[in-house]
């Protein structure tokens, strides 16, 4: 019963801070125990763990839960990436980056058009001063190729016009979706039929505007993500809501932005696994960037960074929400 229990806590949609801290703070025994504890003796003495996950584990934050063990943890999409783990360049050079993004005001006479989700997306403050302080960052390593799109630059055109060539870093400080019980999107594809990629995706400048270019909408899905050839990008980083999550398909995994960016080629990425608060989620993203620029890997660059904001904001909702993707 108490794991029946369990499982319907990991599983429950809308991910609150209330939630969040009652999982991983007032039951954080039982859910380790219930998680982790059987496999424990098996990763003891290991220099590394690989951890490719499936089903209801997708929602689960393990830096929380292994918070204060000594487990070298590296995520995994799929078990067939831990062949391509090794000797892997790590490329600094160029980054594009998304973010203070005007959405436009909701068209009200026509919300019933809306597609993928039915929200109206507000601005995010803190996402300029994330965004401007990334810039900073790489310029002062005298990286000087960085492409900007903020305000009504930072349009889905835009996006899709980032290639192999032009980037080796995408960072996108917007709002994003997972739709889990959404409406099948045949406006979108007629061919396309419960297209679980078409329930996840992020959003960038007009997508309230209600535009009739569907290729400028505002609202890009996992599905249009997928085709695109980010081949020769090292990381993207989704500084944006639930972006880890997704449909599960049994021993497929999750069906996402995840695996979208994965089918694009891409070779890492960090992305969330609940609603991240706006300022703590910049603060995190500008000290992530600060370490990685200064030689960590992006592990330990991310881990570093999630405990500063450990000290400062204590409870795992501010800080336990991203996790690395190799």
């Amino acid at each position: 019963e108490k794991r029946f229990d369990m499982v319907l806590r990991l599983d429950k949609n809308g991910q609150t801070k209330e939630r969040i801290e009652m999982l991983y703070q007032n039951e954080s025994v039982e859910l380790y125990q219930f998680v982790w504890k059987k496999i424990e003796n098996e990763t003891l003495y290991k220099k590394n763990v690989f951890l490719s996950i499936s089903g209801t584990l997708h929602t689960v934050s393990f830096p929380a839960i292994l918070n204060n063990k000594n487990v070298n943890l590296t995520y995994l999409g799929s078990t067939k990436d831990l062949l391509k783990n090794e000797n892997k360049i790590s490329n600094k050079n160029k980054i594009s980056i998304f973010g203070d993004i005007e959405y436009g005001k909701l068209n009200e006479t026509n919300t019933s058009k809306l597609r993928y989700t039915n929200s109206n997306f507000q601005t995010l403050p803190y996402s300029k001063k994330e965004v401007n302080q990334i810039k900073e960052k790489f310029e002062k390593k005298n990286l000087k190729e960085i492409l900007m799109f903020t305000k009504k630059t930072a349009t889905e055109s835009n996006f899709r016009n980032i290639n192999s060539t032009k980037t080796d870093i995408i960072h996108v400080a917007t709002h994003g979706f997972y739709n889990k019980y959404g409406r099948n999107l045949d406006d979108f594809n007629d061919n396309v039929i419960e297209n679980d990629l078409l329930k996840t995706g992020l959003v960038f400048a007009n997508a309230n505007k209600q535009l009739i270019d569907k290729k400028n909408d505002g609202i890009i899905s996992s599905f249009e993500i997928a085709q695109m050839d980010l081949s020769g990008v090292d990381l993207v980083v989704l500084s944006a809501c639930e972006t880890g999550l997704g449909d599960i398909k049994g021993s497929e995994g999750v069906f996402g932005l995840q695996r979208a960016f994965k089918l694009a080629g891409v070779k890492s990425m960090i992305v969330s696994l609940w609603q991240v608060p706006d300022k703590s989620t910049s603060e995190l993203m500008v000290h992530f960037y600060e370490f990685y620029l200064d030689g960590f890997s992006k592990k330990e660059a991310l881990k570093k960074a999630q405990n500063i904001i450990k000290d400062k904001y204590k409870s795992p909702f501010y800080w336990a929400g991203f996790v690395l993707i190799e």
